[in-house]
């Protein structure tokens, strides 16, 4: 548990530096199986199971980055450390009716409004020269998952959503 006034212990992370493509059996092996003396674990992974259901159910399709002192080797996280963001691209997401839109915007923007143990973000991918683009929001969350609190580089989880070529789209723009 993190005390007041006190900075954050950085534990080591499960995965080595860089972007790495999960499934959710995998994830589940890596964040919870490893630890089986556990009872934060099982529970943070079941609400993130719970948002996966949700996403798929509502049709999305795009990607999950997962992060924070879940994807460490603290035996116990912190109950709501499992940071993520949930990433679709405009095209995409689109296709989905406004009150779909706006529900996801709401639920997914920011701090713990879809569960008190995930802390959840929405990042809307736009094309190159759209003018409806928010200036790197792709390049501020890799950036933010790939460096510890110690400023140490570390790895990310990622959990795709539906058939897409999402990762592919972005690293072509």
């Amino acid at each position: 548990m993190t005390v007041p006034g006190q900075p954050k212990r950085a534990f080591q992370p499960l995965l080595p530096p860089g972007r790495h493509y999960m499934t959710m059996a995998a994830l589940e092996e890596l964040t919870v199986k490893r630890f089986p003396a556990s009872i934060v674990r099982p529970a943070i992974f079941s609400e993130f199971r719970r948002l996966v259901t949700d996403l798929i159910t509502t049709g999305i399709v795009g990607e999950i980055w997962t992060d924070g002192s879940f994807l460490t080797e603290k035996a116990e996280p912190e109950v709501d450390d499992m940071d993520l963001s949930v990433r679709v691209t405009v095209e995409h997401f689109e296709t989905h009716p406004l009150p779909v839109r706006q529900r996801l915007l709401y639920a997914l923007g920011g701090g713990k409004r879809y569960s008190p143990v995930l802390d959840t973000y929405i990042t809307v991918i736009f094309p190159k020269g759209d003018p409806r683009v928010h200036g790197g929001t792709d390049d501020y969350w890799a950036e933010k998952w790939l460096m510890g609190w110690d400023d140490k580089l570390k790895g990310f989880a990622v959990i795709l959503l539906g058939e897409t070529d999402l990762g592919f789209q972005l690293h072509a723009r």
